[in-house]
């Protein structure tokens, strides 16, 4: 770009990047510290990350979620950056195994559904194109994370492949692991509760308030 005298498009590219990446940390802070505040609440994390400010903002969960961003500092320093990219495969590859069981869970939810002879029509949102699209979503996460680090069998090293496939057995030790200690099964078709603790609409909406000032107005006109 400087090469073809335009001098000020560099600094447009790297602001849109800027956003960009702040965009993302920031929505991964609110999933992350939201998930942490959850399992707290269902007892599968430590009851002070369920801590709230009078307004209902998990701080503890919040400020802990937020001290893992300070890694990022690791890539300043020359030796400290082969250990960030580490980090940031093993997060890659965590993401996969996040999606692969939301689309599992729908996929568990729908048969619950079927042996139960409830009409998921009837329901506020519904797709027709369930369950494939959630069969397509766990071929592909699945497929993703078996061929995450297929470059390391053409050039084997140990750190490379930890890298590449240490999720795997982390991630199944602490599903069958919660199992063993905690005595739990996983529920039958037939057993998945769809009637108690379930809210209603009401009850997860929030009324709708009109904005009244202008910059409101007009936020809420372009998004």
């Amino acid at each position: 770009m400087e090469l073809a005298g335009v001098k000020v498009l560099p600094h447009i590219v790297n602001a849109c990047v800027f956003t960009s990446a702040f965009s993302a940390g920031n929505s991964f802070l609110f999933t992350s510290s939201r998930i942490l505040y959850g399992l707290a609440l269902r007892g599968q994390a430590p009851r002070i990350f369920a801590r709230c400010t009078k307004a209902g903002l998990p701080i503890v969960a919040v400020i802990t979620c937020s001290l893992f961003s300070l890694l990022s500092f690791m890539n300043v320093s020359t030796s400290s950056a082969q250990v960030f990219n580490w980090l940031v495969n093993l997060t890659t590859v965590g993401g996969f195994f996040t999606w692969f069981s939301i689309n599992f869970t729908y996929l568990r939810f729908y048969a619950g559904l079927k042996a139960q002879g409830i009409d998921r029509t009837q329901f506020v949102y519904f797709s027709r194109l369930q369950p494939y699209l959630s069969i397509w979503g766990c071929f592909w996460t699945a497929f993703c994370i078996l061929i995450n680090g297929f470059a390391v069998f053409w050039d084997f090293n140990v750190s490379d492949f930890l890298t590449a496939y240490i999720n795997i057995p982390i991630f199944i030790s602490l599903y069958l692991g919660w199992k063993f200690f905690k005595r739990t099964k996983a529920w039958k078709p037939h057993e998945m509760d769809f009637v108690r603790g379930i809210p209603t609409i009401e009850e997860t909406e929030a009324p709708y308030v009109p904005p009244t000032t202008l910059g409101g107005k007009i936020f809420e006109t372009i998004f």
